[in-house]
């Protein structure tokens, strides 16, 4: 990993964006590497900068960040998309997910969270404010054409590897600490997918809520027993979760 995270900062109120952008410059382990206001400059400042995080504002003045969520993620399946909104509607949410956004943070939540939501997406973890999360639960409880039915029908190995994801664990690290290769652990987790048809790792861990698998006040209440010697648990699904 590089030793400084390479952020994008797009929102159309240049002000808010200029907020955001000193806040996190303050931070030592992130650089602001540019700034967009509309859809149109985010594609060509993502193209030409390369960051490692975007910072998208859902609502932008000339399209939806689900509009281009696709279109960044072709271009550079590596970066992370982070959600930045204000508010926003369930099939939203639901949208930017399954188009590739790794998590939600929200405009009025506090300076460390916003950086805790940038370095966890970084890392590969999703990062969901609560009230995203509990609005995602409410949407998959209810009948809705913007979901897919989500059916059973997981291993016990499947529903096991499915735990850890939702803690926010990597392939690496749950192959360690089930004694497994990362190729079977990588297998089992696009076979979860698969399954689920879901199409990322955030949206199991969404599905891994629902059912009760881990908690949003940070309790993980049906953890399976590791294969062998336990290790020191990475972060949670979401540190905005805990």
């Amino acid at each position: 990993m590089n030793s400084q995270i390479r952020v994008l900062v797009v929102d159309d109120e240049e002000l808010v964006g200029a907020a955001i952008t000193a806040i996190l410059e303050i931070e030592p382990e992130i650089t602001v590497v540019g700034n967009a206001v509309t859809a149109e400059m985010c594609l060509r400042r993502a193209r030409s900068l390369r960051p490692d995080v975007i910072l998208l504002d859902l609502h932008l003045s000339d399209k939806l960040a689900t509009d281009i969520t696709g279109a960044l993620l072709q271009e550079n399946p590596a970066v992370r998309i982070l959600i930045l909104t204000g508010y926003a509607e369930e099939h939203e949410v639901a949208l930017a997910l399954r188009t590739g956004a790794i998590g939600f943070v929200l405009k009025t939540q506090t300076h460390g969270e916003l950086v805790q939501a940038i370095q966890s997406a970084y890392a590969g973890r999703s990062s969901i404010a609560p009230r995203i999360a509990k609005l995602m639960i409410q949407m998959i409880n209810l009948p809705s054409p913007h979901l897919p039915h989500l059916p059973e029908g997981l291993s016990e190995a499947e529903r096991r590897i499915l735990t850890y994801v939702a803690q926010g664990w990597q392939n690496k690290e749950i192959a360690y600490h089930l004694g497994l290769s990362q190729t079977t652990v990588h297998a089992h987790v696009s076979r979860i997918l698969s399954k689920l048809h879901l199409q990322s790792r955030t949206q199991a861990a969404l599905y891994a809520l629902k059912h009760g698998l881990v908690s949003l006040h940070g309790q993980q209440p049906t953890v399976p027993t590791p294969l062998h010697k336990r290790v020191s648990s990475p972060s949670a699904v979401s540190p905005m979760l805990a």
